[in-house]
């Protein structure tokens, strides 16, 4: 996803989560979390890593002329609470986003140049 060095211990958590969520052959096609839990996970709601997304800013976030969403980049899941986590400067915890599914949030300009 061309996902720059400094975001990649997101993605390392996020691999992470997903190898507990999704069915092993080591465990006969059960989860992690389904063997210790005895429950399927729910995974309707895993988005892929890298892409872009929006992020709703509430009306106390921001003021009448200002955007009503953020574009972001999602870095992974949250372990505490259910929400995206979501950046361009800093991290944000919002379960109001939408994903463009279809669109990398970064992309290569050229070899070796990121956008």
């Amino acid at each position: 996803m061309n996902v720059p060095k400094d975001f990649w211990s997101y993605g390392v958590l996020t691999a992470a989560y997903l190898v507990n969520h999704l069915p092993s052959r080591v465990l006969e096609f059960k989860s992690p979390l389904e063997v210790l839990q005895d429950k399927i996970p729910d995974v309707s709601h895993i988005k892929v890593f890298g892409y872009t997304c929006f992020m709703h800013l509430s009306a106390t976030h921001r003021d009448k002329l200002d955007p009503k969403a953020r574009k972001c980049i999602f870095l992974g899941y949250s372990i505490t609470q259910k929400g995206y986590y979501d950046t361009l400067l800093k991290l944000y915890m919002s379960r109001d986003v939408k994903f463009l599914e279809d669109t990398i949030f970064f992309y290569r300009k050229s070899r070796g140049d990121l956008v």
